[in-house]
C-alpha cells in the first residue's frame, strides 16, 4: 500500500506574511538588546531651574501677607 504524502507549495502571499513576521520578530529582539531603563525616580538627569528671589506683590511689598479680614456684627 503507497504512502500518500502531501506537498505543499506556498502562496506568494505566504511568503509575504512569513517575511512581515521575520521582520517583526528582528524588530522586537532589537529592542530587547536594549539595556533596561533607568526608572529611578529620585534620579536628577537635568539641571534644576536656578532659584529666584521670592517678591511678594500683597501688602507694602515687605513680604508679609495682609492680616484676617475681619466682619463687623
Amino acid at each position: 500500500m503507497p504512502i500518500h504524502r502531501h506537498i505543499h507549495h506556498p502562496l506568494q502571499c505566504d511568503a509575504a506574511h512569513v517575511q512581515m513576521a521575520r521582520d517583526t520578530i528582528n524588530e522586537a529582539l532589537e529592542v530587547l538588546r536594549q539595556p533596561a531603563p533607568d526608572t529611578f525616580l529620585g534620579r536628577e538627569t537635568y539641571k534644576p531651574f536656578p532659584k529666584e528671589e521670592a517678591t511678594n506683590n500683597i501688602g507694602n511689598g515687605n513680604g508679609a501677607s495682609p492680616g484676617p479680614l475681619l466682619r463687623d456684627d
